[in-house]
Formats: C-alpha cells, sequence, structure tokens
C-alpha cells in the first residue's frame, strides 16, 4: 500500500502496522489528528524535519514558517487543535479543505471522550466534514451503528493480514493491585523491563511507594496538560518527574492514559502490565479494545504479545453469578447504545 484510502473509515486490522508512518511518508500534503499529545511527540522524535507537530503552545508564527519552508505539509495535530490549524493555514491562501488529505487516528477516543469533553469532539466531527478527503483509523474499531452521524456515509475499509495477531493474557486476581505490582516490580531481573499502564497517577504513586522505587529506576508518563500537571506533580512527589514518551526506558515504567493509543515505545525486553483496580472506576481498562491497544504499545519488544493483567473486582462483578452477569451485560449495551443516540442527537 502507497497510500492510504480516500473518503473511508479504516480498520488496521492490527496495531504497530504503519499506517500512521503511511499517512506521514506518502505524497501529497496531510494533516494527521490524533488525540493525545505524547502520541505527537513520539512521531515527531522519529520524524524530525519532516513533521510538525501542533498542540497546546504552538503558535501561528511556527505553523506559518513550516508550511512555506515545505512544499508538501505533514503536520500532526491534537483533535483540540485542528480548526485552529485549519484556521492559520486558509488565512494565508492555503486550500486546506481541497488540498489535503485529512487522517482522523483512533479515532474510538471520540466515543471515549464525548460524554466530558463534547465541545472538542464537536468541534473535530464539524471541521471533518469540511475537507475533500477524510480517512478515521483505528486498529480497535466499533460498530458501526455507534458511528457519529458524520461518518455514517463514509465506507468501511479492512485491511486484512495473512497472519492474525495473536494476544496471550495472563491476569492475576487480587484485593489490591498496588500491591501485587510493587511485589512484581520486587521480583524483576534484567532479562526484562516493566512497562506498567494504569489510568491513575495515584496507584502509579502507591506502587512506586510499596515497591521502594528508586527516582532513577523510574520513569513516569501521565498528562502534562495545564489543568493537571500541578495535581500530578504533588500526588508523585519533586523526587518523581513526569517525563515524555520519548525519554530513555526505565526499569520500571508508568503510563496513563495519555499514552495507551497510538504511541510508539522502543524497549527490545519491555514486558506490558495492565493494572486494573476494581475500587478506581477510571482505572479500569476494556479487554476488547485497550488491551490490544496497549499490546501495540511496545513496537520492538521480544514479549510484545504478552500481557499480564493485575486486576481487582468491582462491587458489581465479584462473586455474581453467570444469569446475574448476563443481565449486567445487557444493561450496559442498552444503555451504550442510548449512549450513541445521544452523540448523533447532540450533533443535528
Amino acid at each position: 500500500m502507497e497510500r492510504l484510502p480516500s473518503n473511508c473509515v479504516l480498520d488496521k486490522g492490527r496495531t504497530g502496522c504503519g499506517a500512521t508512518t503511511l499517512a506521514i511518508m506518502q505524497q501529497g500534503s496531510t494533516i494527521i489528528a490524533v488525540p493525545y499529545v505524547s502520541l505527537i511527540k513520539s512521531k515527531e522524535s522519529q520524524y524530525d524535519g519532516i513533521l510538525l507537530g501542533v498542540y497546546e503552545g504552538t503558535g501561528r508564527k511556527e505553523i506559518l514558517e513550516y508550511a512555506q519552508s515545505h512544499s508538501t505539509h505533514k503536520i500532526m495535530t491534537t483533535y483540540d487543535s485542528l480548526p485552529k490549524v485549519m484556521e492559520i493555514l486558509e488565512s494565508n491562501g492555503y486550500d486546506v479543505r481541497n488540498d489535503y488529505q485529512l487522517v482522523i487516528d483512533e479515532w474510538q477516543v471520540i466515543l471515549n471522550s464525548y460524554d466530558f469533553r463534547p465541545e472538542a469532539m464537536q468541534g473535530l466531527l464539524k471541521a471533518a466534514t469540511a475537507f475533500k478527503d477524510v480517512v478515521y483509523m483505528t486498529a480497535t474499531p466499533v460498530k458501526q451503528k455507534y458511528w457519529p452521524e458524520e461518518m455514517r456515509h463514509l465506507q468501511r475499509v479492512k485491511i486484512k493480514w495473512q497472519d492474525e495477531q495473536q494476544l496471550e493474557l495472563h491476569s492475576v486476581k487480587t484485593s489490591s493491585p498496588a500491591r501485587l505490582t510493587a511485589e512484581f516490580c520486587g521480583n524483576r531481573t534484567d532479562e526484562y523491563n516493566l512497562h506498567i499502564f494504569v489510568n491513575s497517577v495515584t496507584v502509579i504513586s502507591r506502587t512506586i511507594k510499596y515497591a521502594g522505587l528508586k527516582p532513577e529506576e523510574v520513569r513516569i508518563v501521565c498528562s502534562k496538560n495545564r489543568e493537571s500537571i500541578a495535581a500530578n506533580r504533588n500526588k508523585l512527589g519533586k523526587d518523581y518527574p513526569i517525563a515524555d514518551i520519548t525519554d530513555p526506558v526505565k526499569p520500571y515504567n508508568f503510563y496513563t492514559s495519555t499514552a495507551f493509543e497510538g504511541c510508539d515505545i522502543y524497549d527490545g525486553k519491555g514486558l506490558a502490565v495492565i493494572l486494573n483496580d476494581g475500587h478506581i472506576p477510571h482505572s479500569l481498562l476494556p479487554v476488547d479494545t485497550l488491551f490490544f491497544q496497549i499490546a501495540g504499545r511496545l513496537r520492538n519488544s521480544i514479549y510484545r504479545d504478552y500481557i499480564i493483567n493485575i486486576f481487582s473486582p468491582t462491587k458489581n462483578t465479584d462473586d455474581m453469578t453467570y444469569d446475574e452477569y448476563a443481565e449486567a451485560s445487557e444493561r450496559a449495551f442498552k444503555e451504550a447504545e442510548e449512549y450513541a443516540s445521544r452523540i448523533n442527537g447532540n450533533n443535528d
């Protein structure tokens, strides 16, 4: 494949397949909208001089200097900054809507984020409708009936691979995921580095404390936006700085959701551990999507297709009978349908 297909919802079929790289390297100008700054920084470090990253702090002058010095534009922007990028380029004579392909990467995040960031998601979807050529792209697709209205006219294209990606998941149930993870850290050998994915800075701090990890052994990648950086630094303490995704790996690496999707982590002996704490709802990760996404973060590891899932049950799932579980699942399914309908209704 020399170019991404046009005007479609693209199912990549697997994580780490190079579709985002293709968007950067293909002929013609491309704007790639992604959900997280860490994803942009990851790609910027690989395509320095080719790719311009746009996120909080990137100004009009920087965007125009890049546009004027490059005949072909490769711009990666956060979802929130897409309208700004369009306005700056169009006000300086660039025909963004007709001459650029828009690639919305990891688009499943739109649905995950819609409830608490509706204005940003609506702005993204509205901006996307202006492009002559738009591709929504993910390796963990959502059923078509849940697509936002702005996507429903597009065809679905799936890349088929000769060898299917097989993920080996080893789950360990415990009453205290942070303490068990700390014990796991204590038993680590030089044969592997731990990459621990947990959507809670509080749990990261607890795990580090329980394990007695030294600052020089630890890398923590979490949100550094202006709304959360002070709180995150306070939880971690002054001895444990917040790192970028491009910083060198350490024996113990921790990531919140800012690095769950799309980022490239290079560690030949990296082992992924997912921590789900049933007492902290926002730390719980869906098996059908984020587990596969997380497995794809470790690009070159010999343990790439193996994940350890350390979890504690929630009050709603512990000691539940099959019939009770089936009934709860049916309720959740109906709530999801209502949620999808609500999203589409908000876009009228």
